[in-house]
């Protein structure tokens, strides 16, 4: 064995049973009628009522109502945003964008559903690297 050599405590087997059993787990919501779909992850859903409370909790297994946004824009995989009320009745805003750190403005992020605008949006993204 080589000194540099590391071993994880991991098993393919069981995360790709666990994954496979959410996509089994989130497809009742994803073909029901009762719903719009407007975007969903392996993790994630939303649309456009509240789910039953039988399927909230924070128990295994259960969803957590993260956001109940007055406005949302999902663009692509990974990239979304929303306005909405938190707990103390302030308006806020969130952004997700896979692979950019830096806060984006969910007001920006609206703009790219206008053709053309991409090229107006510029994004400063810090990357570090490491030197093999």
């Amino acid at each position: 064995m080589l000194s540099n050599e590391t071993y994880s405590n991991i098993s393919i087997g069981i995360a790709s049973a666990i994954t496979a059993y959410a996509r089994i787990h989130m497809s009742q919501f994803k073909i029901n009628p009762d719903y719009n779909l407007y975007y969903t992850d392996t993790d994630s859903i939303y649309i456009d009522k509240p789910l039953p409370n039988k399927y909230i909790g924070k128990e295994l297994g259960l969803m957590k109502l993260e956001y109940k946004f007055n406005e949302a824009t999902f663009l692509a995989p990974k990239v979304y945003g929303g306005l909405y009320f938190d707990n103390n009745k302030i308006f806020k805003s969130i952004t997700k964008v896979k692979g950019i750190k830096n806060k984006l403005d969910y007001y920006k992020l609206k703009t790219l559903l206008k053709k053309r605008q991409f090229f107006l949006l510029k994004l400063d993204q810090t990357k570090w690297l490491k030197k093999y």
